[in-house]
């Protein structure tokens, strides 16, 4: 998945990095996986390595996903099929990214900062560890909130 994040294009913060296994420490085994199958997410814009399943924001701008001249609070939802080298077999999945797109921080609707600062303070995604021990919280299938900021 992708954690739920602001990218600020001006200060160079334009690359979404998947996160394995619910955990920014955990390495994504790209060696034998393939991201993007079917091409759907690149057909459409979204520019999506093959190899290693990073997304280059920049990039989806240049390739106008949110029209030639981007507009505050334009959202796209794209699926990203994947298969991991990994103990799944390489079976098929789907990720649904949802992105975003704001000119100034200042811009961002209120209720998509609520969403952010909800997930955040509920735990909802990222595991972590305090003192050595591994804490959980329940996952809850949504997309992924990426949001990109333009200046």
């Amino acid at each position: 998945s992708f954690t739920d994040h602001y990218f600020n294009l001006s200060t160079g913060d334009s690359l979404a990095i998947p996160v394995y296994n619910a955990t920014t420490s955990g390495t994504l085994p790209v060696a034998g996986s393939s991201f993007d199958e079917g091409n759907n997410a690149n057909s459409g814009g979204c520019a999506v390595r093959t190899d290693n399943g990073k997304i280059n924001l920049a990039q989806c701008v240049r390739n106008s996903i949110f029209g030639f001249t981007p507009q505050n609070d334009t959202r796209k939802e794209f699926d990203i099929y994947y298969r991991l080298n990994d103990g799944s077999g390489k079976t098929l999945n789907k990720l649904r990214v949802r992105l975003y797109y704001y000119k100034t921080m200042a811009d961002v609707a209120p209720d998509l900062i609520q969403t952010l600062n909800d997930r955040q303070s509920g735990g909802v995604f990222l595991r972590g560890q305090v003192a050595g021990i591994i804490t959980e919280q329940a996952a809850k299938p949504r997309p992924p909130c990426v949001i990109i900021i333009a200046n």
